[in-house]
Formats: C-alpha cells, sequence, structure tokens
C-alpha cells in the first residue's frame, strides 16, 4: 500500500508542477476532473496511511502520510474555492510541486548515501532524519521562492482594504 501510495504521490506533484506551468491561461481546466480526482486519492490514502502507520507503531508511514494530507487537502480546497484565486496562482502549483518533488528525491538520494557511503545497517532513524531535514530543506525553499517571485502559500486573492467584505 505504501508504494502504491507514495507512486500516486509523486504522480500527483510532478503532474500539478507541470499542468500548472501548461495551463496556467486555463484555470478551469487547471482545477478539472483530473485535479480533483487526484486531489481527493492523495488525501484519502495519506489518511489511510497516516492510520496504518499508528495501527503498525512504524513512523514513516506516519510521516509520508503527511504529504497526502498537505497536499491533497490544498488540491481539494482549490478545486471548490470559491473565492478569487492569487494572480500568480499557477506558479504557486508549480512551486508546491516541486518543492515536494525535491524532498522525494533528496530525503531517499541522502538515506541511499548515507547506507552506501557511511553505515550499512543504519535503520529507519536514518529515513526519518533524511525525510525530516528534507521536508524542512523544501518548506524553507518554497517559502524563500515565494517570497521572491510572489508566489505566496495561500491560494487566494488578498481583498482590497477598501472592498466590501
Amino acid at each position: 500500500m505504501q508504494f502504491a501510495y507514495l507512486t500516486l504521490c509523486v504522480v500527483t506533484v510532478a503532474g500539478t508542477a507541470f499542468l500548472a506551468i501548461r495551463l496556467k491561461h486555463d484555470l478551469e481546466r487547471f482545477r478539472g476532473l483530473w485535479f480533483k480526482v487526484l486531489g481527493i486519492l492523495a488525501f484519502a490514502m495519506g489518511a489511510a496511511v497516516l492510520a496504518a502507520g499508528i495501527a503498525t507503531s512504524d513512523p514513516m508511514p506516519a510521516l509520508f502520510s503527511v504529504i497526502g494530507l498537505l497536499y491533497g487537502g490544498a488540491m481539494i480546497r482549490f478545486a471548490y474555492m470559491n473565492a478569487p484565486v492569487h494572480a500568480n496562482w499557477s506558479l504557486i502549483w508549480h512551486l508546491n510541486g516541486m518543492t515536494f518533488l525535491f524532498n522525494a528525491v533528496h530525503g531517499t538520494l541522502l538515506a541511499v548515501l548515507w547506507r552506501w557511503l557511511v553505515d550499512p545497517s543504519a535503520g529507519v532513524e536514518l529515513n526519518l532524519a533524511t525525510q525530516i531535514g528534507t521536508m524542512l530543506g523544501s518548506l524553507a525553499l518554497r517559502l524563500w521562492f515565494g517570497a521572491r517571485y510572489n508566489a505566496p502559500l495561500r491560494l487566494t486573492a488578498r481583498r482590497s482594504a477598501l472592498a466590501p467584505a
């Protein structure tokens, strides 16, 4: 189940990163059926993986569930929100996808390299450290790029202070 879930996560974040740029002039097509289905699947599978991690007392599935719960939840919210979207919505989704891909690649790469170069017997603690470390690094990159290119974490447009509520 965890492999299928992680495959779904990679396909989802890669798809949103690519299609956010490809469909940047067509918001409704971007938020179409593909987006809604992947968001719901990612969220539901994230919840199932979290439950499995809790049931088995394994911290790795619980940690990995964050991807589906956060990313899938954001996709569901964005797909169905009625509020005006941020003008830079396509870059926001592109950066979100790319930073999650950064985490997936670098967390795994660091764990593999550590086992290969330093300690072949390293266990779950190594996986937790590399994944948490790259998650924090990804968040820092996302915040930095977001600030640099006007792509905040929020997906809605700010209301003007003069506009009626």
